[in-house]
């Protein structure tokens, strides 16, 4: 299990290899629903609709075929990260395809520091070549949430 101060950033319950999905959108709010049904979200929509201002800003595709959607809000209750994989990659935004999104969740009130040192362990991670190719190619949800095991001080 991921370790993370006060409660686990990730599950099991939040990692969806090899799925089959044709949108974002279907993918942002199939993970958001999951964070939800897991007493994870004070508001499920709130927090969907965070994620999507988010993304008219900016789209959050980073290259490597990843993106990482995030949501900053109050109907955030537990910090959360939730992976998926997908069997064929989809357009996230105008040519740049993904088939690994990782979303994340954050409270407003730990949304400085504790959002930016997710994402810097989330990156540190995604730089390296191996990892990418190892987690892409894994089914095995316990191995998957062990290669996301992380500590956030």
């Amino acid at each position: 299990m991921v370790k993370q101060v006060k409660e686990n950033l990730i599950n099991e319950e939040m990692i969806f290899p090899e799925q089959e999905f044709a949108t974002k959108c279907e993918i942002i709010e199939f993970l958001g629903k999951k964070m939800n049904e897991l007493g994870r979200l004070n508001d499920y929509d709130q927090y969907i609709q965070s994620v999507y201002d988010r993304e008219e800003c900016f789209a959050t595709s980073i290259g490597f075929g990843i993106a990482i959607p995030h949501g900053k809000s109050d109907s955030v209750k537990i910090p959360s990260l939730a992976f998926m994989s997908l069997k064929d990659k989809i357009v996230w935004i105008e040519d740049e395809e993904v088939n690994m999104i990782f979303l994340i969740a954050v409270p407003n009130k730990a949304a400085g520091n504790f959002h930016l040192k997710v994402l810097a362990e989330l990156s540190r991670k995604l730089i390296d070549e191996e990892f990418r190719t190892r987690i892409l190619g894994m089914t095995d949800i316990s191995e998957i949430c062990e290669m996301l095991t992380f500590n956030i001080d």
